[in-house]
């Protein structure tokens, strides 16, 4: 994939995310429930890792980097996860 193409996916894959949370912000607003926005909130951050690794996912395979590269954009994004447990 072309750098260009790459960099347009990635800021699309951003823009649906960001879409995604406007509507659960705007139907904690609708429901105004504790009980629904813990709901809403919950669904949103368990779908919010997909779209980091996606992002992640499209960027790396852009850049095309070499093994030793390729390990350290991993395991940081594998201590990233690590770190929000």
């Amino acid at each position: 994939m072309e750098q260009g193409n790459a960099v347009a996916a990635m800021a699309i894959v951003r823009f649906f995310a960001a879409t995604l949370e406007i509507i659960g912000a705007c139907l904690m607003l609708y429901f105004w429930r504790l009980n629904w926005a813990i709901k809403i909130n919950t669904f949103l951050g368990g779908i919010g890792p997909v779209f980091f690794l996606l992002a992640s996912a499209l960027g790396i395979s852009a850049a095309k980097p070499d093994p030793l590269q390729l390990f350290f954009l991993i395991s940081g994004l594998f201590l990233t996860f690590l770190g929000l447990r």
